[in-house]
Protein backbone atom coordinates (compact mmCIF):
# COMPACT_ATOMS: atom_id res chain seq x y z
CA UNK A 1 0.00 0.00 0.00
CA UNK A 2 2.13 2.18 0.80
CA UNK A 3 4.29 2.49 -2.84
CA UNK A 4 0.54 1.82 -4.94
CA UNK A 5 -0.72 4.30 -6.85
CA UNK A 6 -4.29 4.64 -7.49
CA UNK A 7 -5.58 3.84 -11.49
CA UNK A 8 -7.00 6.60 -13.41
CA UNK A 9 -9.63 5.04 -13.87
CA UNK A 10 -13.22 5.89 -13.57
CA UNK A 11 -16.23 3.90 -11.33
CA UNK A 12 -15.14 0.36 -10.33
CA UNK A 13 -13.36 -2.26 -12.33
CA UNK A 14 -12.88 -6.41 -12.80
CA UNK A 15 -8.81 -6.91 -12.65
CA UNK A 16 -7.49 -9.45 -15.38
CA UNK A 17 -3.97 -10.66 -14.77
CA UNK A 18 -2.76 -13.76 -16.30
CA UNK A 19 0.43 -15.41 -17.49
CA UNK A 20 0.84 -16.63 -19.88
CA UNK A 21 -2.40 -15.90 -22.19
CA UNK A 22 -5.22 -18.21 -21.51
CA UNK A 23 -8.66 -17.45 -22.90
CA UNK A 24 -10.46 -18.98 -20.15
CA UNK A 25 -9.49 -16.39 -18.10
CA UNK A 26 -11.27 -13.58 -20.17
CA UNK A 27 -14.27 -15.64 -20.81
CA UNK A 28 -14.42 -15.48 -16.66
CA UNK A 29 -14.15 -12.48 -16.51
CA UNK A 30 -16.81 -11.35 -19.38
CA UNK A 31 -18.63 -13.69 -17.19
CA UNK A 32 -18.04 -11.65 -14.10
CA UNK A 33 -18.48 -8.60 -16.23
CA UNK A 34 -22.00 -9.96 -17.14
CA UNK A 35 -23.29 -10.38 -13.73
CA UNK A 36 -22.01 -7.65 -11.86
CA UNK A 37 -22.23 -4.46 -14.73
CA UNK A 38 -18.19 -3.71 -13.99
CA UNK A 39 -15.85 -3.06 -16.72
CA UNK A 40 -12.68 -5.21 -16.96
CA UNK A 41 -8.96 -3.69 -16.91
CA UNK A 42 -6.53 -6.00 -18.10
CA UNK A 43 -2.32 -5.72 -17.14
CA UNK A 44 -1.33 -7.07 -20.37
CA UNK A 45 0.09 -5.23 -23.40
CA UNK A 46 -0.15 -8.91 -25.81
CA UNK A 47 -3.70 -9.93 -25.64
CA UNK A 48 -6.43 -7.29 -26.05
CA UNK A 49 -10.25 -8.54 -26.35
CA UNK A 50 -12.47 -6.35 -27.03
CA UNK A 51 -14.30 -4.66 -24.64
CA UNK A 52 -11.29 -4.67 -22.08
CA UNK A 53 -9.57 -1.76 -21.17
CA UNK A 54 -5.87 -2.07 -21.13
CA UNK A 55 -3.14 -1.25 -18.97
CA UNK A 56 0.01 -2.76 -20.46
CA UNK A 57 3.10 -0.51 -19.35
CA UNK A 58 2.28 -0.27 -15.51
CA UNK A 59 4.76 1.01 -13.17
CA UNK A 60 5.26 -0.97 -10.17
CA UNK A 61 3.72 1.06 -8.50
CA UNK A 62 0.85 1.30 -10.85
CA UNK A 63 0.73 -2.40 -11.23
CA UNK A 64 0.41 -2.68 -7.48
CA UNK A 65 -2.40 0.05 -7.20
CA UNK A 66 -4.46 -1.58 -9.77
CA UNK A 67 -4.61 -4.46 -7.16
CA UNK A 68 -5.52 -2.87 -4.45
CA UNK A 69 -8.07 -0.77 -5.59
CA UNK A 70 -9.92 -3.46 -8.04
CA UNK A 71 -13.76 -4.86 -6.98
CA UNK A 72 -12.29 -8.72 -8.18
CA UNK A 73 -9.41 -9.77 -9.78
CA UNK A 74 -9.23 -13.04 -12.20
CA UNK A 75 -6.10 -14.33 -12.28
CA UNK A 76 -4.14 -17.39 -13.26
CA UNK A 77 -1.22 -16.53 -11.70
CA UNK A 78 0.64 -17.22 -8.48
CA UNK A 79 1.61 -13.31 -8.07
CA UNK A 80 -1.98 -12.26 -8.96
CA UNK A 81 -3.29 -14.46 -6.79
CA UNK A 82 -0.97 -13.44 -3.55
CA UNK A 83 -1.75 -9.55 -4.27
CA UNK A 84 -5.11 -10.40 -4.80
CA UNK A 85 -5.40 -12.21 -0.61
CA UNK A 86 -2.87 -9.55 0.74
CA UNK A 87 -5.33 -6.97 -0.51
CA UNK A 88 -8.40 -8.42 0.65
CA UNK A 89 -10.02 -8.88 -3.05
CA UNK A 90 -12.71 -11.19 -3.98
CA UNK A 91 -10.75 -13.29 -6.27
CA UNK A 92 -11.05 -16.09 -9.25
CA UNK A 93 -8.87 -18.49 -9.80
CA UNK A 94 -8.28 -20.44 -12.76
CA UNK A 95 -5.63 -23.04 -13.01
CA UNK A 96 -2.15 -22.19 -14.53
CA UNK A 97 -1.96 -24.26 -18.07
CA UNK A 98 1.18 -25.66 -16.99
CA UNK A 99 2.62 -24.16 -13.68
CA UNK A 100 -0.24 -24.56 -11.35
CA UNK A 101 1.56 -26.15 -8.22
CA UNK A 102 2.51 -22.64 -6.27
CA UNK A 103 -1.20 -21.62 -7.19
CA UNK A 104 -2.69 -24.97 -6.07
CA UNK A 105 -0.12 -24.97 -2.48
CA UNK A 106 -1.51 -21.49 -1.05
CA UNK A 107 -5.45 -22.12 -2.42
CA UNK A 108 -4.66 -25.13 -0.79
CA UNK A 109 -3.23 -23.55 2.88
CA UNK A 110 -6.43 -21.10 2.40
CA UNK A 111 -9.15 -23.92 2.24
CA UNK A 112 -10.17 -23.00 -1.59
CA UNK A 113 -8.49 -24.93 -3.92
CA UNK A 114 -12.24 -26.55 -4.80
CA UNK A 115 -13.36 -23.25 -6.09
CA UNK A 116 -10.34 -22.88 -8.95
CA UNK A 117 -11.84 -22.93 -12.06
CA UNK A 118 -10.23 -25.23 -14.90
CA UNK A 119 -8.97 -22.89 -17.60
CA UNK A 120 -11.68 -24.89 -20.62
CA UNK A 121 -13.31 -21.93 -19.87
CA UNK A 122 -16.74 -23.89 -19.64
CA UNK A 123 -17.24 -23.96 -15.94
CA UNK A 124 -20.67 -22.57 -14.94
CA UNK A 125 -19.86 -19.19 -13.12
CA UNK A 126 -22.09 -18.47 -9.51
CA UNK A 127 -21.10 -16.97 -6.70
CA UNK A 128 -19.56 -20.03 -5.23
CA UNK A 129 -16.48 -19.92 -7.03
CA UNK A 130 -15.51 -16.58 -5.76
CA UNK A 131 -12.80 -16.66 -3.27
CA UNK A 132 -12.87 -14.05 -0.20
CA UNK A 133 -9.19 -12.61 -0.61
CA UNK A 134 -9.53 -11.33 2.88
CA UNK A 135 -10.40 -14.41 4.70
CA UNK A 136 -7.77 -16.26 2.93
CA UNK A 137 -5.34 -13.79 3.79
CA UNK A 138 -6.43 -14.82 7.33
CA UNK A 139 -5.84 -17.94 7.17
CA UNK A 140 -1.84 -17.46 6.14
CA UNK A 141 -1.30 -15.11 9.08
CA UNK A 142 0.56 -17.93 11.43
CA UNK A 143 2.38 -19.20 8.08
CA UNK A 144 3.71 -15.77 7.15
CA UNK A 145 4.84 -14.84 11.09
CA UNK A 146 6.53 -18.17 11.00
CA UNK A 147 8.10 -17.72 7.79
CA UNK A 148 9.39 -13.98 8.67
CA UNK A 149 11.04 -15.42 12.19
CA UNK A 150 12.86 -18.23 10.09
CA UNK A 151 14.17 -15.65 7.37
CA UNK A 152 15.12 -13.21 11.15
CA UNK A 153 16.86 -16.42 12.65
CA UNK A 154 18.35 -17.12 9.17
CA UNK A 155 19.89 -14.11 8.58
CA UNK A 156 21.16 -13.37 11.67
CA UNK A 157 24.97 -13.84 12.56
Amino acid sequence: SEIAQKPQTKGKYILVYMVPKQNSVIQYALKLKKETGLQVVMLSKNFRPISVKHRGDSSPEEFVGWFENAEYVVTNSFHGTAFSFIFGKKTISVAHSTRNTRIENVLNLTKQLNKQLQPNGNATFSKEVIIDGGEAYKMLDDRIISSKNFLKNSLTI
